[in-house]
């Protein structure tokens, strides 16, 4: 049985709801016990790369755990002959660390443009750069595109979306716009992210999927990172780059280690169960760019140490990447 919204169970759902993805297949490094063993899924002797020049690999974890690393295995645009080499290395590499992975495997696609929609009850966001997706998270990015509706979701159309950014020239069309709304609308669940791509060929592909979790936004940015739960503040003094901090309440001690993150800027970011937009700590991350989601409920019992997530302190959410 799949943890509903792991990684692999978000590509999965894609799969169900038909939507349009990339000619992937699911690598299994070795039969695994208690596992469903679809014909969905081959083994890794099975397996040979075929057709394509480049290839990519991303690793499925099956389930969290609170050992991980910043960042999951992967490889982008490797060359055909690479293949089985980097799923032996990957594989040996999960193995020795006795996490379950399962690797996802389809030929390399460029980007034209890329982005996310976030769908919720009565609210669906959608963001835009130019290239790849991960632009979203540099604050240097040059510009992006930014379309929300506010609304039932089955009152839900392209003209119906208001554009957040108006100082930047438009990233998407109002045919990107009409197909990404008519591909949301297919979209039973709430509180999801997808990640989108058109190809230079204007061919539209989403990619993942996966669980939106919500509090309040306090400080803007969009960063992932590894999660570090703060159980004592002294903790805070061993904050690395690429870590979000995760606390049960802000309070005012908490503001001058804030002061001392200004090398990490934009490498780390706080998610706190009890907070408010207004208190000491959420001006101070404002004034030193530091990400800050607060009233997350929950927070530090849904979140483990080592989790890979996704944080966007600009509308209040974030999502597990495993």
């Amino acid at each position: 049985m799949l943890r509903k919204f792991t990684k692999l169970y978000g590509l999965l759902r894609i799969e169900k709801l038909g939507l349009l993805h990339p000619s992937w297949q699911f690598i299994l490094p070795e039969k695994l016990n208690n596992f469903d063993f679809r014909s969905r899924f081959i083994l890794f002797e099975e397996f040979s790369p075929k057709d394509a020049d480049k290839w990519t690999i991303r690793t499925c974890l099956l389930e969290p755990e609170d050992r991980g690393e910043y960042g999951l295995k992967k490889a982008v645009g490797i060359k055909k002959e690479e293949v089985r080499h980097k799923l032996n290395a990957f594989s040996r590499y999960y193995k020795e660390r006795k996490s379950k992975a399962i690797f996802v495997v389809y030929p390399y696609f460029e980007a034209e443009k890329s982005g996310i929609i976030e769908i919720s009850r009565s609210r669906v966001l959608i963001e835009a750069v130019w290239k790849d997706q991960w632009y979203l998270t540099e604050e240097a990015v040059e510009w992006k595109d930014r379309r929300l509706y506010e609304g039932p979701r089955n009152r839900l159309e392209a003209s119906k979306f208001v554009r957040k950014i108006v100082d930047w020239p438009p990233i998407l069309t109002h045919k990107d716009l009409e197909e990404l709304t008519n591909y949301a609308l297919k979209i039973p669940d709430n509180d999801v992210l997808l990640e989108w791509s058109y190809t230079p060929d204007k061919e539209l592909l989403f990619y993942d999927m996966r669980k939106l979790f919500k509090g309040k936004e306090a400080s803007p940015g969009i960063i992932r990172g590894k999660v570090r739960i703060i159980s004592d503040i002294s903790e805070l003094r061993e904050v690395k780059e690429g870590e979000i901090l995760v606390l049960k309440q802000l309070t005012k001690e908490i503001s001058p280690f804030i002061r001392s993150l200004p090398k990490k800027v934009g490498k780390v970011g706080i998610i706190a169960e009890l907070g408010a937009f207004l208190s000491h700590p959420a001006i101070i991350c404002r004034e030193y760019k530091v990400p800050l989601v607060v009233d997350a409920k929950d927070v530090t019992k849904t979140l483990k140490n080592g989790m890979l997530v996704e944080m966007n302190g600009s509308n209040g959410t974030y999502s597990l990447l495993m």
